[in-house]
């Protein structure tokens, strides 16, 4: 198994934490329970590629996209607001 490491990128990192699982897995904790928006720092090209997501007690709204590498975030943004 190759070994793809990637980091998550937040804007606001003083509102997560984040923790390394082990070499392939890492968990996002939202501290003050705003919305964040995070990115990977690969783009995720040829071959087949597994994301595992787990939503705890964090309200009615939560997800997962996926955009263009080209995309660009705000500080702050919500699944229901226009990009």
């Amino acid at each position: 198994m190759s070994n793809h490491s990637i980091e998550i990128i937040c804007k606001n990192p003083e509102d997560l934490e984040f923790t390394d699982i082990d070499d392939v897995q890492k968990k996002v904790t939202n501290i003050n329970r705003e919305s964040y928006t995070v990115s990977l720092s690969q783009v995720l090209e040829n071959g087949i590629w597994q994301l595992e997501a787990q939503f705890e007690k964090k309200g009615q709204f939560s997800g997962i996209g996926i955009v263009s590498d080209s995309y660009v975030f705000s500080n702050v943004i919500a699944p229901w607001l226009p990009p």
